[in-house]
């Protein structure tokens, strides 16, 4: 299981997610540096664990009807996307659990998640006064529990703060769960672009 890891605090979201993925028939290793979060538009990024091959034909396939269909609410997007998701699921070939963060019409910065383990509920957060944490993936170690650890010992800025601690999760997952790796693909909303780094 691949992890994707969510931050919703003051106005932005913080995305990490590790590179490691498998071939879903052989579970032998793909990739190592795949990226786990993709932009679907400058404001919107989409992050997946589960069964690559799904993920891509579950993105290729909401590009095409978005750009057939006038979708332009945050809602709407998501909603398109959770019902490619089961309608794709219907033959129980493959386990996917995603999330759709960024920043909606309404000027608030959200986070939706949904996903064949949840039967394709949808959860919603949205960013306010108090820090939202969200994980999809890895339960090796809990991340709620992490975050609330070890990020007031971070060190600098709010947002140092919470980067370090993202960072620091992801490795730790990565020492308790040999399907992640430590090659991080990060994602700041309001889009401040995309970083890979290998440590």
């Amino acid at each position: 299981m691949s992890v994707v890891i969510n931050v919703l605090f003051n106005g932005k979201s913080y995305l990490m997610s590790d590179g490691r993925t498998r071939y879903a028939a052989t579970h032998e290793i793909k990739s190592e540096n795949q990226p786990k979060i993709v932009m679907i538009s400058d404001e919107i990024a989409v992050g997946y664990t589960g069964t690559l091959e799904f993920a891509e034909l579950m993105l290729k396939n909401y590009l095409i009807l978005k750009n057939k269909n006038d979708i332009s609410s945050f809602d709407r997007k998501f909603n398109l996307l959770n019902e490619i998701a089961k309608f794709l699921y219907s033959d129980r070939a493959y386990c996917i659990s995603f999330l759709m963060s960024g920043m909606a019409e309404d000027g608030k910065m959200k986070t939706y998640t949904s996903g064949s383990s949840v039967n394709f509920q949808v959860q919603k957060l949205v960013c306010g006064q108090a820090i939202q944490l969200i994980e999809i993936g890895s339960d090796a170690i809990d991340f709620k529990a992490y975050m609330n650890a070890f990020l007031p010992t971070a060190h600098g800025s709010a947002e140092s703060k919470i980067m370090q601690t993202m960072q620091r999760y992801i490795k730790a997952v990565a020492d308790h769960d040999d399907t992640v790796n430590t090659n991080i693909t990060r994602i700041i909303l309001p889009n401040q672009g995309r970083t890979n780094e290998s440590r």
